[in-house]
């Protein structure tokens, strides 16, 4: 979420009318929606019952450490 308000800031330096901070929201959580789904498909596809768990919390974790480096290298 914080990666994803940074990268909104940035781009929305570019809007003059809130219409456009409007689309530039519509947008991102469109394309949020579309990749979250497959990619929680996949992760569940691959694990065993037993295992699932693990595997989403390791995947959040690494989604938390990737923005926090992200963030320390801005």
């Amino acid at each position: 979420m914080i990666s994803a308000l940074c990268c909104f800031q940035g781009i929305s330096i570019f809007c003059n009318r809130w219409k456009d901070v409007l689309l530039l929201r519509v947008v991102e959580r469109t394309g949020k929606g579309i990749r979250t789904a497959p990619r929680d498909a996949l992760i569940s596809a691959y694990t065993t019952m037993e295992k699932s768990g693990k595997a989403f919390g390791i995947h959040r974790g690494m989604d938390t450490a990737g923005t926090v480096f992200c963030e320390r290298i801005k």
